[in-house]
């Protein structure tokens, strides 16, 4: 059974080191301080987001948001858009990016949804495997992401979508739910291939469900999925 979701949203909490940890000076020559940066730009690109990151140069140590034009009340790069689905639809989407520098490292918060309005109106209702349109190419997955996995800190995904009345009510849907979720955005026909539930719980009086064994090495690192009830 396939189930409908409202405003989807996905968020990628990544982070690396500024400087390579390695003493091989070689390994220094070829370390990519700026990964983050880059592969922001290409997950960009495959969501038609015109926008760039615009970054000012600091010094190591601090704790600061990069965007150029940075205030203290707004940190953000406001996102627009476009998600293929099924190659003959298109929906609009928006998010936002923030680019900090926390001491030694580099961090991206990066969020893209489908809003939940439009024109003051409710955007639609849509089936839950839209999550996998979300992931183009695995663009999202560790293996992108932490291609110096010597340097990298790795990262979090978490996944967030309203339910509509009928599954709100009904608790015993809520994991089935979320594993779905979880499958459609990893494009895995099997769930079983998909990493395991590691624990369950409810925050802010919603339900929320973590995959992946968070001291293991894994191919889909770990991922949050948030389900609000409105």
């Amino acid at each position: 059974m396939t189930h409908k979701i409202y405003a989807p949203n996905i968020h990628l909490f990544a982070f690396h080191l500024r400087n390579a940890s390695s003493s091989d000076s070689q390994a220094d020559r070829d370390y990519d301080s700026k990964l983050l940066w880059h592969l922001c730009h290409d997950i960009f690109a495959k969501f038609q987001i015109q926008q760039r990151l615009d970054l000012r140069e600091v010094a190591e140590g601090s704790r600061i948001a990069l965007l150029t034009g940075a205030t203290k009340d707004n940190i953000l790069l406001p996102l627009e858009g476009k998600l293929s689905v099924n190659n003959d639809k298109v929906i609009r989407i928006t998010g936002q990016a923030c680019p900090l520098q926390i001491y030694d490292s580099y961090a991206l918060g990066l969020n893209i949804r489908i809003p939940e309005v439009e024109n003051n109106h409710k955007t639609e209702d849509v089936d839950l495997t839209v999550f996998n349109y979300f992931n183009p190419d695995q663009c999202f997955l560790p293996s992108k992401i932490n291609s110096n996995i010597n340097s990298s800190l790795g990262q979090i995904l978490l996944l967030t979508a309203w339910l509509p009345q009928k599954q709100a009510q009904d608790s015993h849907l809520w994991k089935e739910i979320a594993d779905q979720c979880v499958q459609n955005f990893l494009g895995e026909k099997n769930q079983d291939n998909c990493p395991p539930l590691y624990q369950e719980g409810q925050l802010f009086d919603s339900p929320i469900f973590e995959y992946g064994i968070p001291d293991q090495s894994q191919d889909y690192g770990q991922i949050f999925v948030w389900l609000f009830l409105g």
